[in-house]
């Protein structure tokens, strides 16, 4: 008799997310639960250093990253003349 491992993620942040990632590429069939409602921009920004990047590429998510940031306008800058 085989039974499918399951779990369940608390929180849809970068933690919750690589957590179930992982988890799913081992098989586990998982849930994520997010109390946020996905209709609200988030207001930060996101810096990466190599070792987060090295993190997101053994995940598998690496590339996608790189496409969604690359979607993003860039803020323009503002001259502010001389001030």
């Amino acid at each position: 008799m085989s039974r499918e491992l399951s779990a369940v993620v608390v929180g849809g942040g970068i933690g919750g997310l690589a957590a179930a990632a992982a988890l799913g590429r081992s098989g586990v069939r998982v849930t994520v639960l997010e109390r946020g409602d996905g209709r609200r921009e988030p207001g930060a920004g996101l810096s990466l250093s190599p070792n987060a990047y090295r993190a997101l590429e053994a995940l598998g998510v690496a590339e996608e990253v790189e496409r969604a940031r690359r979607s993003r306008r860039r803020p323009s800058s503002v001259p502010t003349a001389g001030r």
